[in-house]
C-alpha cells in the first residue's frame, strides 16, 4: 500500500480502478494515507462496501514517508504518534492509534471517528460549516470558540476545545487551521470529534494558520486572557497541565524512537515557545 500510495502522491499515472487509489482520494491531505479496513488478523485492506459488525475496523493509514519527499520532515508519523500520546496525557480527545512497522518503516493508523460498522457519522469541518474559500486563513480561534459554543452548549466542549488550542499554540503545530477542526452529529447533539493532525509544524514566518485575537504569535499572557474572555472553565489549569507534559516532549519523542537531530529540533520548538511570556 506505501509504495502505490507514494505513486499518487509524486503525481505518477495510476489505474483509478485500483481500489487503493479510490481510497487515497478520498483521504486528502499531502502525506500519502489510505482510507481501509483493520481486520483482526492484523491485515488492512481497502473496501468499497461498509464492514459486517465486528469483522474489522475503520481506519486511516498515515505512512512513513521518511526519505521519500524533499522539504518534509522525516520520521512524521513517528512525531505525530508522540503528540497525539502528549495529547491525551493533557486530557484532550484523540482517536485510537498504533505505530504499525512494516519493512523497515513506522506507519501511523488510526480509528476513523466518521465511521461505525452502521455506516457513516455526520461530520463537518468549521472550514465547511464556515464555507470558506479555498486557502481562506480569515478563521481564528475565537470563531471557532464561538462556532464551538454555538453549536455544543457546553461548557466541557468549551474547555476542550480551549486545550486543543492551547497545545496546539504551545507545541508549534502552526499548521492547525480551520479544516483540521470538526464537528460530529449523533442524531441528537452535535460534539467536537476527536482532535486530529496534531504535529510539530513550525511556520516563523506567516506564525499560525488560525490566529488569536489577530495575533499569529501568540504567548502564555493572551492564552490567559483568552480564557477570562471566553469563560473557558479551569482555563489557568488547562494550561499548566498542557506545560507541564510538553516539558517532557523528549521523552515521549524517545519512546517513539524519533532520531535525536529530529527530537532536538521539537523540543527546542516547544522551549522557545514555552518561554514566550
Amino acid at each position: 500500500m506505501f509504495k502505490e500510495a507514494r505513486s499518487v502522491a509524486e503525481g505518477l499515472e495510476i489505474d483509478w480502478a485500483n481500489p487503493l487509489a479510490h481510497a487515497m482520494g478520498t483521504a486528502g491531505g499531502t502525506q500519502p494515507k489510505v482510507h481501509c479496513e483493520r481486520f483482526p488478523d492484523g491485515t488492512f485492506r481497502v473496501r468499497r462496501s461498509p464492514a459486517k459488525a465486528g469483522k474489522s475496523v475503520a481506519c486511516v493509514v498515515k505512512f512513513d514517508c521518511t526519505g521519500e519527499f524533499a522539504g518534509r520532515i522525516d520520521h512524521e508519523t513517528k512525531i505525530e504518534a508522540s503528540y497525539l500520546e502528549m495529547a491525551r496525557e493533557c486530557g484532550l480527545r484523540v482517536s485510537e492509534f498504533e505505530l504499525v512497522s512494516r519493512e523497515g518503516r513506522d506507519h501511523l493508523v488510526l480509528k476513523r471517528f466518521d465511521r461505525t460498522w452502521e455506516g457513516a457519522v455526520h461530520m463537518h469541518s468549521l472550514w465547511g460549516l464556515a464555507h470558506a474559500s479555498a486557502g481562506s486563513r480569515v478563521h481564528d480561534y475565537e470563531f471557532l470558540h464561538r462556532a464551538v459554543l454555538r453549536l455544543t452548549g457546553n461548557a466541557q466542549e468549551m474547555a476542550e476545545c480551549f486545550g486543543r488550542m492551547a497545545f496546539n499554540i504551545l507545541s508549534c503545530n502552526q499548521d492547525d487551521h480551520s479544516k483540521q477542526h470538526a464537528f460530529l452529529f449523533d442524531g441528537r447533539a452535535w460534539q467536537l470529534a476527536p482532535a486530529f493532525d496534531l504535529t510539530f509544524s513550525p511556520n516563523p514566518t506567516l506564525g499560525h494558520a488560525m490566529p488569536l485575537s489577530g495575533n499569529p504569535s501568540p504567548a502564555h499572557k493572551d492564552l490567559l486572557a483568552f480564557a477570562r474572555k471566553m469563560d473557558v472553565p479551569n482555563g489557568g489549569e488547562i494550561l499548566e497541565r498542557i506545560q507541564t507534559v510538553l516539558s517532557s516532549v523528549k521523552s515521549y519523542l524517545d519512546k517513539n524512537q524519533v532520531p535525536d537531530r529530529i527530537a532536538e529540533r521539537v523540543v527546542e520548538g516547544i522551549s522557545r515557545k514555552g518561554n514566550e511570556q
